[in-house]
């Protein structure tokens, strides 16, 4: 999302809560492979791109993780610590707002996604990301992907939701974007490895939602 009119777009839609796409509970997925995605590890810093007001976020942190987000819209931010009734500070920052838990473990910085990089807070041990990737258009992805591979650790486990669409012939436009396993091959294939873990269908807006683990090889 690098298009001023995309950004525009995007903050009408907060504003006017056209957020069909924001699910009340956490993604089942998400649960369904925590244990893969956490590898047994204790209080990881957790990364999650274009956050929104995911409920992901608390659930994350509740099982003592710390997580960090990144979402454009400030509102977004500000919605997601009211709807959770958890106490919160903000403050600028060089890349944007932060909103942060008074205890420390969720911090939402509100900014463009590209102005934040490993010199913000470090590495990541594990990176969920649920609608950011399938947002971006091919002409973006490189700079996404680069991104992300900046901001993994050596142990990293990045874990991806992307969408399958089956629309016949009359091809999805996006966003957001479909993927394969061969565009994941392309844009992942030379610095990690892919395992593909599980689909969960969505007949209702003719798209399969795949998910897949990628780790450094």
């Amino acid at each position: 999302m690098t298009d001023d009119n995309e950004k525009a777009s995007w903050v009408k839609s907060w504003e006017e809560g056209d957020i069909g796409f924001h699910k009340t509970e956490k993604h089942p997925m998400l649960e369904k492979y925590l244990d893969k995605f956490i590898a047994g590890r204790n209080n990881i810093k957790i990364f999650v791109p274009l956050c929104g007001k995911a409920v992901d976020l608390k659930w994350l942190a509740d099982q003592g993780h710390t997580v960090v987000g990144v979402e454009f819209v400030e509102l977004a931010c500000k919605q997601f610590f009211e709807e959770q009734n958890l106490d919160y500070t903000t403050k600028q920052v060089e890349e944007g707002t932060l909103f942060q838990s008074k205890d420390g473990k969720i911090s939402l910085y509100a900014c463009d996604l590209f102005n934040f990089t490993s010199s913000t807070v470090g590495k990541f041990d594990a990176i969920w990301d649920r609608g950011s990737l399938i947002v971006f258009n091919a002409e973006d992805r490189p700079r996404y992907v680069a991104l992300l591979l900046s901001l993994m650790a050596e142990d990293c486990r990045y874990m991806t939701a992307t969408f399958q669409f089956d629309l016949g012939d009359d091809p999805h436009k996006g966003p957001p974007y479909s993927d394969t396993d061969e565009s994941l091959r392309n844009m992942f294939g030379a610095k990690c490895n892919i395992e593909y873990l599980d689909k969960l269908a969505m007949p209702e807006y003719s798209v399969t939602e795949r998910i897949h683990l990628i780790t450094f090889k």
